[in-house]
C-alpha cells in the first residue's frame, strides 16, 4: 500500500520504506539514549525529506498510527466506545469546574453531615 500524500509534487513513499526508516530513528535514539540528528541521519541515507520522516516518528511515538503487524481483536470497537466515553466525562467535568469555580460555599462546610464541616469559611482580608 502507498501512502497518498495531499500535495502530488511530493514522492509518495512505500509503506515498508516508511515503516523501516521509523524503526531506524528510534533504535539509533534507544541505542544513543538521545534524540539528536537522528531523523537527519536516516533521512539522508534512505533518501527521504527530513520533515516528512519528523512527522512519522511523532505520528509512531504518539501513538496515532497503527505499529505495523498490529491486528484488531474482537473488543477494538468496545475499547474505540470506552476511549470516547472517558473523553466525553473529561469534558464533561471540566465545563462543570469551569462553570463552579469560586462558586463552593462555605456555608455548606457547616452542615452537620458534611465530612468539611470541620473547615473554617475564610477570613475576608479586604482592608478599606
Amino acid at each position: 500500500m502507498v501512502v497518498r500524500r495531499q500535495y502530488p509534487e511530493y514522492p509518495e513513499y512505500p509503506d515498508e520504506l516508511r515503516e523501516h526508516a521509523v524503526s531506524m530513528v528510534l533504535e539509533l535514539r534507544r541505542r544513543n539514549g538521545s534524540s539528536h540528528g537522528e531523523i537527519a541521519l536516516v533521512s539522508r541515507e534512505l533518501g527521504i525529506h527530513p520533515e516528512s520522516l519528523r512527522l512519522w516518528v511523532r505520528e509512531r511515538e504518539s501513538g496515532t498510527v497503527r505499529q505495523p503487524g498490529a491486528t484488531e481483536t474482537v473488543d477494538s470497537p468496545r475499547v474505540a466506545a470506552l476511549e470516547r466515553e472517558i473523553r466525553e466525562l473529561r469534558h464533561t467535568i471540566e465545563t462543570v469546574q469551569a462553570a463552579t469555580a469560586g462558586n463552593w460555599r462555605w456555608t455548606d462546610a457547616a452542615h452537620e453531615s458534611s465530612p468539611l464541616k470541620h473547615m473554617q469559611p475564610p477570613q475576608n482580608t479586604d482592608r478599606d
